[in-house]
């Protein structure tokens, strides 16, 4: 996880470290999650499927009311504080991953 004020954000600026999206990655001990998300995997992985990272899995997860993964992918798209949750290094204005 990198710290809020080194996340790369185009437009000049920093995130607010007061966020809840700043706060809760924070309070998450990644590590620990990557380790048991991937062990999950060991058997995917071997027939060739490429898993998200946990920092993904688990941010898919706050959205269970969207409409669909497409609505997720554009909400995540559009905001900054989104993308940190997410472990993403900076701010990218194309979604961070495909969808159907």
């Amino acid at each position: 996880m990198i710290m809020p004020e080194i996340f790369f954000l185009p437009f000049g600026g920093t995130l607010n470290k007061e966020d809840r999206c700043v706060k809760l990655a924070q309070l998450i001990p990644w590590w620990k999650v990557e380790e048991h998300y991937a062990a999950t995997f060991k058997k995917a992985t071997a027939k060739g499927t490429q898993p998200f990272s946990a920092y993904l899995a688990l941010g898919r997860s706050e959205y269970p009311a969207a409409p669909g993964i497409r609505e997720t992918v554009l909400q995540i798209t559009g905001n900054p504080y989104k993308q940190y949750f997410l472990g993403l290094p900076a701010f990218q204005q194309h979604p961070p991953f495909h969808y159907p």
